[in-house]
């Protein structure tokens, strides 16, 4: 299948795990193996699956186990009882137990342990039966153990390594107890060990390819996935300055808006660039889009650190959402946001007596349940020209009440 390096880092983006998975799926080995990042993700996978298996699925084996027990009376009439014993007080429960455990949230090696307990103690109820039993057809009563093999490996879905473990474990069960008792001639006893061999190696084969399977379409699936989530990401996102855009910041007012609590408190940032016109007309475009490109850098840094995020509103307006945030902390990291962009000392000979590009803020907040968003960047926006009028390079901002009416 795909060898993959077990000590790779986990990537850092969604971009980087795209290409890492597209890397993966164009490798055609012979491994199950993949690095911790992504055998988490498969174990995530897994658990979900595991969860929204119907009940049924996992009661089949159980049933279908039971069922064997009409061959009893024929090949061992002697321990009926025994055998019904074993069935009903020993393997069933354990099979529903396990049933149950992979449900719920364990490790993948209690997992496999688990898994591979079940056809080790159907092995050890079919040979107790073999053992104690004195029929004269017992003799091919082994023969049940090579269909518990098939069982193990193909239709109940153990993951390869729980599949080998239970396989070599009813290869060694069977060849101990006909080496110990001696029931049945060597030569009958030969073909059954041979048999069990040899339907193991096939069916563990088959166990192999069926996880091969299973975990390449995880990598499809997965790949489908990341490719959608960047696609859409980018849909989201100002091309320039890798801001957020108004879809993205549509998106986040309305996610904003419909989960938070209605008393939750939100504030609007906007900002304008200072002159940026005359900016574009002394330096030309390309620095204007360098110019763009630095102060979105550094504003975005900046909220970052707060958990927030900076979208571009217009050409050059920018504008944050502060969830949780009243407006006198809003207007003090406004405030944090303009000195960070004069401290960019961005030359710019139009801009007065700075002499530096500046911006200048406009802070509304309210509470959700007393403004829309539409409201409150209408008051942001007022505020900002507010900040124009008096002179540029500041802050301005009006009291909640004022701002949600």
């Amino acid at each position: 299948m795909i060898m993959l390096n077990a000590r790779a880092a986990a990537p850092g983006s969604e971009q980087e795990t795209l290409e890492a998975v597209e890397s993966f799926l164009r490798e055609r080995r012979r491994s199950l193996t993949f690095p911790g990042w992504l055998e988490r993700m498969l174990e995530a996978e897994t658990r979900k699956r595991h969860r929204a298996e119907p009940i049924t699925e996992k009661l089949k084996p159980i049933a279908f186990y039971n069922i064997f027990m009409i061959a009893d009376p024929l090949l061992a009439p002697d321990t009926v009882w025994l055998s019904a014993t074993l069935h009903f007080l020993l393997v069933t429960p354990a099979m529903l137990f396990v049933a149950w455990l992979f449900r719920r949230r364990i490790e993948p090696l209690t997992r496999d342990l688990a898994g591979a307990a079940i056809p080790i103690l159907m092995t050890f109820q079919i040979l107790a039966v073999f053992v104690v039993s004195r029929a004269p057809m017992v003799e091919h009563y082994p023969y049940f153990v090579l269909m518990t093999a098939i069982c193990t490996n193909v239709a109940m879905r153990l993951r390869y390594r729980a599949a080998n473990w239970a396989t070599s474990s009813i290869f060694v069960m069977l060849l101990v107890t006909l080496a110990v008792t001696q029931k049945i001639p060597g030569a009958l006893a030969a073909m059954q060990c041979a048999s069990l061999a040899m339907c193991g190696l096939v069916t563990l084969a088959a166990n192999f390819r069926i996880e091969r399977d299973y975990r390449r379409a995880f990598l499809q699936t997965l790949r489908d996935r990341l490719r959608v989530a960047i696609t859409d990401a980018e849909a989201r996102q100002d091309a320039l300055t890798g801001a957020a855009n108004r879809r993205g910041l549509e998106a986040a007012a309305l996610a904003l808006w419909r989960d938070k609590d209605a008393a939750t408190p939100v504030s609007v940032i906007l900002f304008d660039i200072d002159r940026f016109k005359s900016y574009n007309d002394i330096y030309g475009h390309q620095a204007g889009d360098s110019c763009l490109k630095s102060i979105a850098a550094s504003v975005a840094a900046e909220l970052r650190t707060r958990g927030l995020e900076l979208a571009r509103y217009g050409g050059e307006e920018f504008l944050a959402i502060l969830p949780n945030v009243e407006v006198r902390e809003a207007r003090e990291i406004a405030e944090r946001l303009r000195r960070v962009i004069v401290a960019l000392a961005i030359r710019h000979s139009g801009s007065g007596d700075l002499g530096y590009v500046s911006a200048s803020f406009g802070v509304a907040s309210a509470k959700l349940n007393e403004a829309t968003f539409e409201a409150l960047l209408s008051a942001a926006d007022s505020a900002l020209y507010a900040a124009k009028r008096d002179g540029r390079n500041r802050v301005a901002g009006r009291p909640p009440a004022q701002e949600a009416a």
